[in-house]
């Protein structure tokens, strides 16, 4: 039976190979002591057939790959000196065997081997293996087995060694090849996607680049959560890097809160003095010092210290260890001349944005959440300030759930590249609408509970008659404001422009709110607001909701918007998708039918095709079953009113209907007694529509760093 056995392992590299794949698994799943059992395991088996059976190319083969998943566990293990012993009995027999297999499987030994070096501080060396492998892959061009996957590996491999040597640009631009290649290659989903979107946003925040960061380094966030669960590595190590990039505009409670969920997972995950807790514990310091904890700040780079000096060779892997005793020497010098009282820092202190750079001051209240697409606004918004035509100073979320709503507009704003435009919270308003959330929307400690403290920052900062005041949502705010900061609104507000409704303008001498828009037209504020900014003279600008509904903004722009793979563009896909198509459901059901839910019995089929496919649409058999190819308008009004604020848009866009009081022009734009063949509203409504197209899709596309093309 031994014998039959033995023959058996002698007969079946493949199972050997299998098992070592196996290993591996274990391995990347962060199981080491299992991994160590099943590759050591075939090592030795491998070990003794080879000296059985020597001459036998299959187990050569295998017992090279043991050697190769050993000393790969070894590396992961931190034990740099025995992951390179072993790799170095490795890889000469690899180079021995280049002309049996491929350039890609020896560019692959090679650049294991080459990351053993990176990782345990043979930084020069390690580049000049890299670089080999990168050759060896080049000289597959052409040929049967050339994959372009392949060279993303020598581009991020050469970008995490050129970051480690300080060549920050150069790393760059490796880790944005990469990138490139695995977006054209794979999922949007896949991991090695968010990899490349997380050592961008690593290498942008060291050049100075951190707002460009944050959207990358959010994606890569929510795909290692997805892909590898939140007890990670690889997601905390997403959650470092984003971490470092709000630190670095300024937003150190949001970083120390990520940095420490990162280090509970790594704690968990590690043995207690790996050497992957060192960057992460170098971040938190860092962080903890600028908070001003000076004594736990010690503690951390203490802690970290020690780590290195148990994992690296004196003279190996220097810049950290240089980084921890620096900080220790200041740290130490600090506590001892305070007493060790520890600082608190200034949770009061809210930073505006600077208006020098161009671009007109603006701020918006919004109920954002309420429609489905409401994003596009602020995608729009996003793509005005990187034109310098608008500076937002501040957005205020209002409307109950208020507190809900900022979130969301917090992490719009980030994933946009917006990160250092303040966001508040505003009036709860008289009605609870529906919030049309997203993964994106989470708690932050830069949302301020007074949005109208932070309105009135921001104008206090602004120059006289300059700021524009942009209303979203419902009037409530901006009369609070005016309520109580009047003489500060009258000099600092240039113009407010609203979404509403207004009575015909021959209708009084006064402009008047007609109070039939509901809650975003609440008609006491309304009132009031309207006729305090004729009484001072503070221009009006109104847009009506009714603008949109001739917007050739189609189902098929919103899906050509999604192809830039941003989440706050397949968001607003999936979420318009699903309910419209659900809404269509409902538009067939008979008038009682329990299945139309709170749908009225105007709206049915008919009414559903003159809204949104148009009178004339022919609808398939195909179409019954999914009608969101069909659609022809679906986007909200809002994006309007931010287009309108740019004069270049204001005056060849729209057109305007104007009544002037006390010398001061008030406009409206879409009043509904002018909708018909005389209507003012858009001068060409597809040529608006593809308008807002280029300019949201350039927004998502500029804050991804442009992979989609």
């Amino acid at each position: 039976a031994g014998s039959d056995v033995v023959a058996g392992l002698l007969s079946s590299p493949k199972a050997s190979l299998a098992r070592i794949r196996r290993g591996s698994c274990l391995r990347e799943l962060g199981q080491y002591d299992e991994a160590e059992e099943e590759i050591e395991k075939c090592k030795i088996e491998t070990e003794k057939i080879r000296k059985d059976n020597s001459g036998d190319v299959g187990d050569d083969d295998v017992y090279l790959e043991a050697l190769a998943a050993l000393a790969t566990l070894r590396q992961a293990q931190s034990k740099y000196s025995e992951a390179r012993m072993l790799y170095e009995e490795a890889l000469p027999t690899a180079r021995a065997e280049q002309g049996r297999h491929s350039a890609l499987w020896v560019a692959g030994h090679i650049a294991r081997y080459a990351e053993i070096l990176r990782k345990s501080g043979e930084f020069a060396l390690a580049e000049e293996h890299h670089r080999e492998a990168l050759d060896l892959r080049l000289s597959t061009v052409g040929q049967e087995e050339f994959s372009e996957l392949e060279f993303s590996v020598s581009h991020t491999q050469l970008g995490c060694t050129m970051f480690a040597q300080g060549k920050v640009k150069e790393a760059l631009e490796h880790h944005q090849k990469a990138l490139s290649q695995r977006f054209n290659n794979l999922e949007f989903s896949h991991a090695l996607v968010s990899e490349s979107l997380n050592y961008c946003a690593e290498a942008l925040n060291s050049i100075g680049r951190a707002k460009e960061g944050i959207p990358l380094g959010m994606h890569a966030v929510m795909i290692r959560k997805a892909v590898f669960g939140p007890t990670h590595p690889a997601y905390a190590h997403a959650l470092s890097v984003l971490a470092s990039c709000y630190q670095a505009v300024g937003r150190l409670i949001d970083a120390i809160d990520l940095q420490e969920e990162c280090l509970d997972i790594c704690d968990n995950f590690f043995s207690e003095n790996h050497a992957n807790l060192i960057p992460n514990l170098l971040n938190y310091g860092k962080m903890l010092q600028a908070s001003g904890e000076i004594k736990k700040a010690l503690k951390v780079f203490e802690r970290a210290e020690s780590i290195h000096k148990l994992n690296f060779e004196a003279g190996k892997n220097k810049r950290p260890l240089e980084i921890c005793q620096t900080a220790i020497k200041e740290l130490t010098a600090e506590v001892e001349s305070s007493d060790g009282s520890i600082k608190g820092p200034d949770l009061e202190k809210i930073t505006i944005p600077d208006v020098k750079s161009g671009g007109s001051p603006v701020i918006v209240i919004t109920d954002i959440g309420k429609r489905l697409n409401d994003e596009y606004t602020f995608a729009l918004l996003a793509a005005l300030k990187d034109m310098n035509l608008m500076t937002p100073l501040a957005v205020i979320a209002t409307t109950c759930p208020e507190k809900k709503r900022a979130t969301l507009i917090r992490g719009v704003l980030d994933a946009l590249g917006l990160p250092d435009v303040p966001v508040g919270v505003g009036s709860p308003g008289v009605t609870e609408y529906t919030l049309q959330s997203a993964e994106y929307a989470r708690p932050s400690s830069c949302v301020f509970e007074s949005g109208m403290d932070l309105m009135v920052k921001a104008l206090r900062k602004s120059e006289d008659s300059s700021v524009q005041l942009v209303c979203l949502a419902s009037l409530t705010d901006v009369a609070k404001l005016l309520h109580e900061h009047e003489d500060l609104f009258a000099i600092k507000v240039k113009e407010v422009v609203t979404i509403g409704s207004l009575k015909p303008l021959n209708h009084s001498k006064f402009v008047v709110p007609d109070g039939v828009s509901g809650d975003e037209c609440d008609t006491a504020h309304a009132t009031y607001v309207y006729e305090r900014c004729q009484e001072l003279k503070v221009p009006t600008f109104t847009i009506s909701e009714i603008l949109t509904e001739d917007l050739p903004f189609s189902s098929m722009i919103i899906e050509e918007i999604s192809m830039t793979e941003h989440f706050v563009s397949t968001s607003v896909r999936d979420k318009s998708e699903s309910a419209i198509s659900a809404l269509w459901k409902e538009a067939n059901f008979p008038p009682n039918d329990p299945r139309r839910k709170i749908l009225p019995a105007i709206c049915d089929r008919n009414w559903f095709c003159r809204k949104f496919i148009g009178d004339e649409a022919v609808i398939t058999e195909e179409d019954e079953a999914y009608i969101w190819p069909k659609v022809r308008t679906v986007l909200s009004h809002t994006p309007l009113a931010i287009l309108s604020c740019v004069a270049a848009y204001r005056d060849t866009r729209f057109q305007w209907e104007t009544k002037y009081v006390n010398s001061t022009p008030h406009r409206v734009t879409g009043l509904k007694a002018q909708r018909k063949k005389d209507a003012v509203g858009l001068v060409d409504a597809d040529a608006m529509a593809n308008e807002l197209s280029m300019l949201i899709g350039y927004s998502f596309r500029t804050a991804m760093q442009n992979i989609s093309g």
